[in-house]
């Protein structure tokens, strides 16, 4: 999660999130132009904390600034769902492929299968009011800084142009009905496909 007074940004899992928050590190360095920059919090890759909703952080450290934009990461429902199941199997865990396909993916906080959309619903997808999709990253953050700051430099994510690009396997009958904000938010966000 990063949190400042212009902006909140929720870090769900699998969204190039890592990456996005080295850039977002790396961007602050060269902003010395806007001090209310310097009070920028951003969480650590190896905090459990980073992937905290709203509530649960304003439990843990108090009120958000309430002016404040809420922004995430998304990714295309089924490149989400393979690279959770590819996750799982880094980690040591064998779960069956045939899950994901069908639109589920074990939780660890919940200790059991889910529909991807628990993650939308947790991360409370309502209220967010900037979603930046993976596919398009580098675009979507520099038009998104440039409307909060536009004397800073471009932030540049190099290392995330290949992210959402991971082979698939294909979805199962009943997958995208199974997540329905998904399937939703993604007919709306994702960037018309190439011809």
């Amino acid at each position: 999660m990063i949190v400042n007074e212009d902006f909140i940004w929720l870090h769900m899992p699998r969204t190039g999130g890592t990456s996005t928050t080295s850039a977002i590190r790396n961007w602050l360095l060269s902003c010395s132009a806007y001090p209310t920059l310097s009070k920028v919090q951003v969480d650590s890759d190896e905090s459990n904390l980073k992937h905290d909703n709203l509530l649960t952080r304003e439990m843990r450290v108090g009120p958000r600034p309430k002016s404040a934009r809420i922004c995430m990461n998304m990714r295309s429902l089924d490149s989400w769902l393979i690279s959770n199941w590819k996750w799982a199997n880094v980690q040591g865990f064998k779960v069956p492929l045939k899950r994901y396909q069908q639109g589920e993916f074990f939780s660890w906080k919940l200790g059991q299968w889910c529909a991807a959309d628990w993650w939308l619903k947790y991360m409370e997808w309502e209220n967010i009011t900037d979603f930046f999709w993976l596919d398009n990253l580098e675009a979507d953050w520099s038009k998104f800084l440039l409307e909060l700051y536009p004397e800073a430099p471009q932030i540049q994510m190099n290392r995330l142009n290949d992210l959402g690009k991971s082979p698939m396997a294909p979805l199962f009958e009943g997958a995208r009905e199974r997540n329905p904000i998904w399937t939703a938010l993604q007919e709306r966000l994702s960037p018309p496909a190439a011809s």
